[in-house]
């Protein structure tokens, strides 16, 4: 478990404890560095963008380039 705090009789679970990690994401596309700035400016947390397609969990990209 990660860190547990106590607060005023109230128990409080680290983020991590209580929210799962997103999964990995690449993105497959000529605009790719597009696509990642406007995704990084969102400051989603806990999402990890990959390059390497045998981590990825979630592809973002042009049909051709998917498949």
């Amino acid at each position: 478990m990660g860190l547990v705090a106590f607060f005023s009789s109230r128990l409080i679970l680290h983020p991590t404890d209580i929210i799962p990690p997103m999964p990995k994401l690449i993105i497959l596309s000529r605009d790719a560095e597009k696509y990642r700035n406007i995704i990084e400016k969102a400051q989603l947390p806990y999402l990890e963008i990959t390059s390497d397609h045998r981590q990825a969990e979630i592809v973002l990209g042009e049909p051709k380039a998917i498949r």
